[in-house]
């Protein structure tokens, strides 16, 4: 069996046989008379997985199925503990299957959650002991759900791949209670005014661009133009996968524009090149100078979303500057309807800012008159 450095021509001229790539010693192709076949030789018993077809198949894809399927050199032996897993899980099914958005959260969530687990073989894991973890998340019902998800796919991953039985087989934990909080005038104003920091101009910007907080946690200078008055957000960092432009009124642009401008993030974790993530122990910092209490940060985007409402914005343009893909407008719509909605969009920041500059003004005690 001849090995070489596989290259798309040097496939394509390939003769009847088998070769293996220079790169990746366990990954080969097969050539027959009518067909070329992608596979991989695993295990001490050197058997072999087909992985797909040349040319329906391409080299760099077929080169990343087999990366996938070879994994890592520990077999079902040695990958005994749940950090073992773990790492591998991330390193082949998050890599290839998940944004890398959502691979940071699902190492967070395993990470944080579920290293009472590390030491403890994958085949002794109790369907107990992940319950007993979800029953302590409970006091946080969102945070319960995305920890049963995540650790629901791992367990179903390290079954396929016959690292042991699927534990995680309890029912999902209790939904959250979907929020319908939207803040009042006063409690708008005191937070807005108590937002310092790092923090706070998050919390600001969250408040006058009605987006999520981890999408202007995640900004960098390269997404802001300040010339043109917009900010685009790439669809790496954003929820539904599609780039989001929107325009930006004039106290967006004072922020920005006391800010440094630099390379990275505008807001940095500390020591850091990753996007701020303190939020916790910030908020209820904020929490405690502002003096207003349940309420999230996901909260000013519904009352974003409510004030223009109640201001006359047109549904289809809220649901544009919230970047939502379902709302007023029907699937079909949505196919068919590329407008931008840019003047609509500028107007209805305009109108905001002005609403919320009133909000901001200071409270008028009339004076008592005085007699002569």
């Amino acid at each position: 069996m001849a090995k070489l450095a596989f290259t798309e021509l040097t496939i394509r001229n390939l003769k009847p046989g088998s070769y293996f790539d220079e790169k990746t010693p366990a990954f080969g192709i097969r050539v027959g008379k009518n067909r070329k076949t992608w596979i991989v030789v695993r295990g001490r018993e050197r058997l072999r997985t087909r992985v797909g077809h040349y040319p329906a198949l391409p080299l760099a894809e077929a080169r990343k199925k087999a990366l996938v399927l070879l994994g890592s050199p520990l077999d079902a032996h040695s990958l005994s503990t749940f950090a073992d897993g773990r790492e591998l899980f991330l390193r082949t099914h998050c890599a290839q299957h998940q944004r890398e958005r959502t691979r940071k959260e699902t190492e967070r969530l395993l990470t944080k959650h579920f290293a009472s687990l590390d030491r403890k073989k994958l085949s002794g894991i109790t369907t107990g002991q992940i319950t007993a973890i979800l029953d302590g998340l409970l006091p946080t019902p969102s945070e319960a759900q995305h920890a049963f998800k995540v650790a629901r796919t791992f367990f179903r991953w390290a079954e396929a791949r016959g690292y042991c039985k699927n534990p995680c087989t309890m029912p999902a934990p209790s939904r959250d209670v979907a929020r319908d909080r939207v803040l009042t005038d006063d409690e708008l104003k005191r937070i807005y005014r108590e937002a310092k920091g790092q923090f706070g101009q998050i919390v600001r910007l969250l408040i006058l661009t009605g987006q999520r907080r981890g999408e202007i946690a995640a900004l960098k200078w390269e997404y802001v133009d300040l010339d043109k008055g917009e900010i685009s957000l790439p669809p790496e960092i954003v929820k539904n996968g599609r780039r989001h432009t929107f325009p930006i009124g004039p106290m967006v642009k004072k922020i920005l524009q006391a800010m440094t401008a630099s390379e990275g993030y505008l807001f940095p974790a500390r020591r850091r090149q990753t996007p701020f993530a303190g939020f916790s122990a910030a908020k209820h910092g904020l929490d405690k100078v502002a003096g207003v209490v349940d309420w999230t940060l996901h909260d000013l985007r519904r009352t974003f979303a409510t004030n223009l409402a109640t201001l006359g914005v047109a549904p289809h343009v809220i649901e544009r500057l919230l970047n939502h893909i379902t709302g007023s407008l029907s699937p079909i719509a949505l196919r068919y309807n590329k407008a931008k909605y840019d003047k609509e969009m500028q107007e209805a920041l305009r109108t905001w800012e002005t609403r919320l500059t009133a909000i901001l003004a200071p409270s008028r005690i009339p004076r008592t008159s005085r007699r002569a």
